[in-house]
């Protein structure tokens, strides 16, 4: 998946890659994107926040 951000931009006709745009990079890249899907309850966000985060223990 390409983030949206401006290292991707190749399509600006400059160069996007700044150092600013490299360092948001390597933060998107160690995260992960979880959809909003509106007939989810907070119960399933709450269940998948734990599986989640006892992954990271």
């Amino acid at each position: 998946m390409n983030w949206h951000c401006s290292v991707f931009w190749g399509h600006m006709g400059f160069d996007t890659r700044t150092p600013a745009a490299m360092e948001t990079l390597a933060l998107l890249e160690r995260q992960i994107a979880i959809p909003v899907v509106l007939r989810r309850s907070v119960e399933d966000y709450a269940a998948l926040a734990d599986a989640l985060n006892a992954l990271a223990d």
